[in-house]
């Protein structure tokens, strides 16, 4: 039966409880629209321009909500807006301004619309809160009975005591109530969830109520002159990014596409040294997934796992080096044999230095046949002196060259595999001192290859 697709949108996925405060949030978000739209009957010709150069200011200013040095926290023009809007178009101005500045960060919310529609909700209301307790505190300790105000005198102290109110106000309300449905939506204990909030928008704030002060100043200085500049420098920095961006992004795709090429030559010729491998065909391979998913489980760095993806796929290239009647003789090796196969670790290792790989390929490959007890080869490394990923791609390899037929025995199962890196591993400082015939073949081959 063909599944239903659901819209983005649709709130069936969240419970009764958290679908109720959602549709009180977007009611109360366009009630508060509605009463901006009544009061803005009373603006002026230049009030409406004015207007309209600070929703276009919003729109593109509100697109990047960057990090502040690589923390969780935020910073965004929305509390610039927003607050400046309050105080120089009323109402009116801080709910619209608002409500633009969370359209504008649809981005943010890349895989949820829903909570982006909430967190405009919430801005809404919070807006018009805010701006009502701010103008009621002019009435009530200034005697300030306008609804805008603008470039009004008033004394700079009950200014930024009004300013900070509106600020608190508008923060207090927002956090309340978007933490409130992102509690309902998630199900993330209050602590988390209130944390989150707060390091999405408490840098903005910090950033925005001395953003917005200066801005007033500047319009009560200069006039409106200074909207009309700062517009032209906010599109132009747009249009800059958004330009060097696309260049980005374009390089991104070259670099892309050269290190897909990289590794396609890299697996090539991991194919090709597999291949005259006769006795081992597909073990890179094999010893590539072991590697890895071991370097994954614990927990390395990217550059290490890529050096074990690549170091896994290649850490035999040196066998080029070794004749191919010692490579594939069906039976065990001369001492003399094996002293020849030894050095495709460091042929290997030399034909690897001159691609200067940006990850520790090289490393994981050299010692990838040292032991823990230093009697390994090339330079007899122990301990914590041979590299992690050497480590791995060793226990990798040697579990796959067990677990594989040779002409003269048969494949060891998991179990025995098992317990020859157990014992093999130098656990607790003990070493193995009986071993059948064919497991020290079986061990001897794979501390070889």
């Amino acid at each position: 039966m063909e599944k239903v697709k659901t819209s983005q949108y649709s709130l069936s996925s969240y419970s009764i409880p958290t679908q109720i405060l959602w549709s009180i949030l977007a009611v109360g978000c366009v009630g508060a629209l509605g009463y901006a739209v009544y009061e803005s009957f009373e603006f002026s010709w230049l009030q409406f321009l004015i207007l309209g150069v600070a929703v276009a200011f919003a729109a593109i200013a509100n697109q990047y909500h960057p990090n502040f040095k690589s923390t969780k926290y935020q910073i965004s023009a929305t509390e610039l807006t927003v607050i400046w809007g309050v105080v120089w178009l009323g109402l009116p101005g801080g709910t619209f301004l608002s409500v633009v500045a969370g359209v504008a960060s649809y981005n943010i919310f890349p895989k949820d619309k829903k909570r982006w529609l909430a967190s405009v909700f919430v801005g809404g209301v919070s807006a018009a809160a805010a701006a009502l307790a701010f103008y009621l505190y002019l009435k009530n300790f200034v005697n300030f009975d306008g609804t805008v105000l603008a470039a009004s005198e008033i004394s700079p102290l009950w200014l930024l005591s009004g300013i900070g109110l509106l600020a608190t106000v508008r923060f207090v309300v927002y956090n309340i109530l978007f933490t409130a449905f992102s509690k309902l939506e998630t199900g993330i204990s209050f602590g988390r969830t209130i944390q989150g909030v707060l390091n999405a928008n408490l840098l903005s704030y910090a950033f925005g109520v001395p953003a917005a002060i200066i801005f007033h100043y500047s319009f009560v200085q200069f006039g409106y002159v200074v909207g009309i500049i700062a517009l032209p420098l906010v599109v132009a920095a747009h249009l800059f990014y958004r330009m060097h961006f696309q260049s980005l992004e374009l390089k991104t795709k070259e670099i892309y596409e050269a290190s897909r090429i990289h590794l396609a030559t890299v697996e090539a010729l991991a194919t090709a040294i597999d291949a005259r491998d006769q006795v081992g065909v597909g073990h890179v391979r094999r010893t590539q997934i072991y590697a890895v998913g071991v370097g994954e489980i614990l927990g390395l760095s990217e550059p290490e796992i890529h050096a074990l993806r690549t170091g896994a796929l290649l850490h035999d290239i040196g066998k080029l080096g070794v004749p191919d009647h010692i490579l594939n003789k069906p039976g065990r090796l001369t001492p003399a044999e094996m002293e020849k196969m030894k050095i495709h670790s460091t042929v290997g290792a030399s034909i690897l230095e001159k691609i200067n790989f940006n990850y520790p390929v090289v490393p994981t490959v050299k010692y990838h046949h040292e032991s823990w007890d230093g009697t390994g080869y090339p330079e007899g490394l122990a301990k914590e002196q041979i590299p992690l990923t050497a480590r791995i791609l060793a226990v990798a390899d040697a579990y796959d060259t067990l677990r594989g037929a040779r002409p003269y025995r048969a494949a060891v199962n998991r179990d025995e595999a098992r317990k020859f890196l157990l014992n093999g591993s130098l656990y607790r400082g003990l070493r193995p001192v009986m071993w059948s015939p064919v497991e020290k073949t079986a061990l001897a081959e794979a501390e070889i290859e």
